[in-house]
């Protein structure tokens, strides 16, 4: 579902920043760290879905994918340059209280 449930039992809409929060969380458990603070990223959230695609370049052309199954997390490389991240269920697996 793509949304997290509040202090107040309420269902809210994940913002940005705690997607970002989310996807930070979830990749400092992976097995390949990745730095969300590194640069420039660009962040689409597919609601549907529950999938935040995360790039470290405008428009990547990914050559290879890699997956981790176990935590649900997709790493998409132009050569050996990580250029953006799919992480499956963000809002799922993670939930947190509204601040």
């Amino acid at each position: 579902m793509a949304q997290i449930r509040t202090g107040q039992r309420r269902l809210a809409q994940p913002t940005d920043a705690r997607l970002l929060r989310l996807a930070a969380r979830r990749l400092d458990a992976a097995s390949i760290p990745v730095d969300l603070t590194a640069g420039e990223i660009w962040m689409k959230y597919g609601e549907a879905v529950d999938l935040l695609t995360i790039r470290f370049k405008e428009a990547p052309y990914p050559t290879r994918s890699e997956t981790d199954d176990g935590i649900g997390i997709i790493y998409n490389y132009e050569g050996k340059t990580l250029v953006s991240v799919e992480i499956l269920d963000i809002t799922d697996k993670f939930t947190e209280q509204a601040a």
